[in-house]
């Protein structure tokens, strides 16, 4: 028989306290940090740029290129974008040159999408529709769960802080496009 562990429950209650769940820890980005657009060059990620301007909201996925060991690897890039209080509209791949990408819409307020990017910028357009409040994206590279600073918000380029478990995009703070 074995023996049971008396130090387990004490264990767990510490990773509790060091390690929090994150499903209340995301950040709230308000809109405004996603004006202008950045300068994006082919072959330089994984990463995601996220910004806005009068035309709606741009998300472009930027390839791995001829970096490292692997040349010409593809990214694989998917995710699910979901407007909350109104309709996603106006939605229109950017780039996207056919095979296995797609955006697909799922219903009124979500929208789909895959983008296999080697060194090129491809990505996916869009508008909240009126009374949005947020925008909510689960991103993806090679389908795995990214890191903050695979996400670039903005003209300046910065990287988000917190995306666990998604990336949530504040629409109150400032009337959006």
């Amino acid at each position: 028989m074995l023996a049971r562990p008396r130090a387990l429950p004490g264990c767990l209650a510490v990773l509790a306290c060091l390690f929090p769940l994150h499903a209340q820890a995301t950040e709230k980005i308000p809109v405004a940090r996603l004006n202008g657009t950045p300068v994006m060059t082919p072959g330089t990620g994984p990463l995601y740029y996220l910004w806005r301007d009068d035309a709606g909201f741009h998300l472009r996925f930027v390839g791995r290129g001829a970096q490292g060991a692997v040349r010409d690897k593809k990214s694989v890039f998917t995710g699910l974008i979901q407007v909350v209080g109104g309709k996603a509209s106006m939605i229109k791949p950017a780039g996207m040159v056919g095979g296995d990408d797609s955006v697909n819409r799922l219903d009124a307020q979500r929208v789909m999408f895959k983008s296999e990017c080697v060194d090129a910028i491809e990505g996916v357009d869009f508008k909240a529709g009126e009374g949005a409040t947020s925008i909510y994206m689960e991103l993806f590279v090679d389908y795995e769960v990214i890191a903050p600073q695979t996400v670039r918000l903005g003209g300046a380029a910065t990287p988000a802080t917190d995306i666990a478990p998604m990336l949530q995009l504040d629409l109150t703070a400032t009337v959006g496009p």
